[in-house]
């Protein structure tokens, strides 16, 4: 038997004020394995869905914004699509469907694995680092264009270069001699360095290879797995590359700039290092949002 339901969503609302933003919240969908040839995983993937609502419109019709990140995930299209470009087709849906919108908003993000070799005994072990990837769209004179982010976090080691400096200087007082080249004790920290681009146009990033030129920012990566030859080269490697977080900003802005030259000088880059002390009760962390042309003119 056919029931004709009440639209209760598109009646008129007793108070007539546009919404900016409504829509779904940690929606979570597995993605898998993609495709690149040296192979990886993501796993807990969180997707979270916006469209605007029109001040004449009571609500949305939230199984729209359900069915267009499913509908988008099912099918074949997206399995050889880059990850920054799926919340694209997500915000493209979302429009199509919520006819009455004209704003939409797509993100996930995402924990990857893949597997890395320790720096010595090159045993195998699983790397993780998060990924972010988002798109807002806007439609305009029925058509649709879009803007697209994509971010990743990594974790590393920084060691501390103040403090390097001061025990060298307390040896060379008290008259011993620091052994040419080997390293001087400092502290160190688990810290996380993470970068957020705002794209322009079509173009693209690769988001494993971001977390490889991030990765190389900080003293020293982190490794899941080490034996003890690899723990005392990590160590090492790490004070004898000292920096702080106000340095690992810079680097990393830098190494993004010279490692993805065609991105244009209008992409806008925001980047976070927030290191976890080990000497103390706090933690210390440094911002940098800026874009690619001043990081270039700067360096030039």
């Amino acid at each position: 038997m056919y029931i004709d339901l009440p639209d209760v969503q598109s009646e008129v609302p007793k108070i007539r004020l546009k919404i900016n933003r409504v829509g779904l919240i940690n929606v979570r969908i597995p993605l898998g394995v993609m495709g690149r040839s040296d192979g990886y995983v993501l796993q807990n993937s969180v997707f979270s869905v916006f469209v605007n609502l029109p001040a004449n419109q009571r609500g949305i019709h939230a199984s729209r914004s359900y069915e267009s990140i499913y509908e988008v995930l099912s099918s074949a299209a997206w399995k050889t699509a880059k990850l920054e470009d799926i919340s694209k087709y997500i915000v493209e849906k979302l429009l199509e469907k919520h006819e009455y919108s004209d704003w939409a908003e797509g993100n996930f993000r995402a924990e990857l694995y893949r597997i890395v070799k320790s720096p010595i005994t090159k045993i195998d072990s699983l790397e993780r680092f998060m990924i972010r990837a988002g798109a807002t769209g806007w439609r305009i004179e029925n058509r649709i264009t879009s803007q697209r982010r994509i971010g990743v976090t990594v974790s590393g080691i920084t060691a501390c270069p103040c403090a390097q400096e001061m025990i060298r200087k307390i040896i060379t007082t008290q008259g011993e001699q620091a052994s040419s080249g080997a390293p001087i004790a400092t502290h160190m920290q688990r810290t996380f360095a993470s970068v957020d681009l705002k794209l322009v146009g079509d173009e693209s990033v690769d988001l494993v290879e971001l977390g490889d030129v991030v990765r190389t920012c900080l003293s020293a990566p982190t490794y899941d797995l080490l034996k003890r030859a690899d723990e005392a080269y990590l160590v090492m490697d790490a004070v004898k590359n000292p920096v702080f977080v106000e340095d690992a900003v810079r680097i990393i802005a830098l190494r993004i700039a010279e490692s993805f030259p065609r991105l244009s000088p209008s992409t806008e880059v925001k980047i976070v290092v927030k290191s976890v002390e080990s000497i103390h009760n706090h933690d210390f962390a440094a911002k940098l949002k800026t874009n690619l042309g001043e990081i270039r003119k700067n360096h030039d």
